[in-house]
Parts: C-alpha cells; sequence; structure tokens
C-alpha cells in the first residue's frame, strides 16, 4: 500500500503544463521565401495601381494588395497593445481610427488601420488599410500597402 501512496504522490508533482509564451515571442509566423514573395507580389500590385484607370476606387490592384496583407495578417500573432511598439515604428493615427498590429516575422509587421477617412473624385469614403512594414537596422520602412472601402464609394456595374 505504502508503494501505491508513493506513486500516486510522485505524479501529483509533476508539472502538467507551462505557461503560455508572451504575445510577442517574435517567432516567425511567415516564412522568409513567403514573405519575400510577398513583397514582390506588393510591389508589382503598386506598380499596376499606378496604371489603372476607371471608376472603381480604390483600384482593384490595391484592392487586392490588401487582401493579400490581411492573409498574412491572418496567419500572424496580433498584438494586444501596440501603441508602445506603433510609436517605435513611426506609425501616426487620427482620432477615430481603429489600429491592429500583427508580429508577421521577427523583422516584418502589418499594421492594419479600419476608418480612415479619404476625399477624392469619388467622393467622401472610409478606407481601411493594411501596410506591411520591414525593420532595417534601427529604423522600419514602409514595404507594401493595400487598401479597400468600408463604406460610401459608388461601385461600377
Amino acid at each position: 500500500m505504502r508503494c501505491r501512496l508513493a506513486v500516486v504522490s510522485l505524479c501529483c508533482m509533476i508539472p502538467v503544463g507551462r505557461a503560455a509564451p508572451p504575445a510577442d515571442t517574435h517567432r516567425a509566423a511567415i516564412g522568409a521565401e513567403v514573405l519575400r514573395a510577398a513583397e514582390r507580389e506588393l510591389a508589382r500590385l503598386a506598380s499596376l495601381a499606378e496604371q489603372e484607370k476607371g471608376p472603381e476606387h480604390p483600384p482593384p490592384s490595391t484592392q487586392l494588395a490588401f487582401m493579400l496583407l490581411d492573409g498574412l495578417a491572418a496567419q500572424s500573432v496580433r498584438e494586444r497593445e501596440p501603441t508602445g511598439e506603433l510609436r517605435k515604428m513611426g506609425v501616426e493615427l487620427s482620432k477615430g481610427e481603429a489600429v491592429q498590429l500583427f508580429i508577421v516575422a521577427g523583422d516584418a509587421r502589418i499594421v492594419r488601420v479600419a476608418g480612415r477617412p479619404v476625399q477624392d473624385k469619388a467622393g467622401y469614403w472610409h478606407r481601411r488599410q493594411a501596410i506591411l512594414l520591414r525593420r532595417q537596422g534601427d529604423r522600419w520602412v514602409e514595404r507594401g500597402t493595400g487598401s479597400i472601402a468600408i463604406d460610401g464609394v459608388p461601385q461600377p456595374e
């Protein structure tokens, strides 16, 4: 009987689980090759957006760039309290904008901003924007951006 009690007491002393790592572990959520391919595609889409003419705002390639960045963000780690890191990255927000920060890799972040007002030839509307930032030395550099209309923009039929 003593043996059984000793075994039970030893089993109870073994830790069952470990504490979850902090949200900002800077682990690579997206592989380096996938990130490089995304940057190339964002550059191509930005070039295409400059050539696109038509009634749709933002242009289709800009919308596609947003969807690409939004997909990368969905596979990344969301920073719970982004205010301090956003300041370090030089991201300035206007009143009424909602922001989310995603850790894509140790040197890559996606900032998603909603509610940014736009006044252009299409009229007054709000946009949702996603921005890919990469660390170069002690600075953060924008490597691609995309946006979609949230409301108020007439769409072609």
